[in-house]
């Protein structure tokens, strides 16, 4: 089992446009494939990520009892940072989220409503988990303010790591159907036809963005699980 990934980044014009970027690190363990993926606001914040990955996360994931010890060690490395981090660890069919920010303090109704006076919730990264089923694709966002989840991947889920101007122009249900028109699960479905499939829808989620007014940094990575 190994993971795909799709992934879209434009700086854009924005007081929210620059700098950062996105981070992608993939490994293989004696346990099965890694990955960790995060909308990044610094190389500083880069760095830290991928110390903390390297460092302490993939040798706590081969210890039995590990999932206290995964957070606080994220914690401890992420927790005093000025700058919003939100990411996804992945490793076989299970994950770990994290979001926190130098708002913790605060109450939720408070950190809300000043992003929405303020309209910075654009540039702050958001972790999705998407579901396809019978009736189509419905999403959840993993984590908001402070919060560190565990949890487990289904066979045709996926996950949507962005920014919050890929989201907000459009909304949640119309990129949810978007991703999920790209056809996991499809018997006839081509791997390399899913990574192709990616890039363009998010691609055109971007276009429409921009023709829309928005001006901020838009970055997306679109991750799922490789089909045997």
């Amino acid at each position: 089992m190994l993971y795909e990934h799709a992934y879209v980044w434009d700086k854009g014009s924005g007081s929210a446009g620059g700098p950062g970027g996105i981070l992608l690190e993939s490994v293989m363990t004696m346990k099965g494939p890694v990955l960790l993926a995060a909308i990044i606001s610094s190389e500083k914040q880069g760095q830290r990520l991928l110390s903390w990955f390297y460092g302490e996360a993939l040798p706590i994931l081969l210890e039995e009892e590990f999932h206290h010890r995964l957070k606080s060690t994220f914690l401890r490395k992420m927790g005093e940072e000025k700058e919003h981090t939100e990411m996804i660890l992945l490793y076989g069919k299970r994950y770990f989220s994290a979001s926190v920010n130098h708002e913790k303090r605060k109450s939720s109704a408070e950190i809300n409503l000043e992003r929405r006076e303020n309209t910075l919730d654009g540039d702050f990264g958001r972790v999705y988990l998407l579901r396809s089923g019978k009736e189509g694709t419905k999403g959840n966002r993993l984590g908001l303010n402070c919060s560190l989840r565990f949890g487990k991947l289904k066979k045709k889920d996926s996950v949507l790591l962005c920014t919050g101007s890929f989201i907000e122009k459009m909304g949640e249900e119309p990129v949810y159907r978007k991703m999920g028109q790209i056809g996991f699960g499809r018997k006839n479905s081509c791997q390399t036809n899913l990574a192709e499939a990616a890039e363009s829808k998010m691609q055109e989620i971007k276009r429409r963005l921009r023709s829309r007014g928005e001006k901020n940094r838009i970055a997306a990575i679109f991750i799922w699980i490789k089909k045997k």
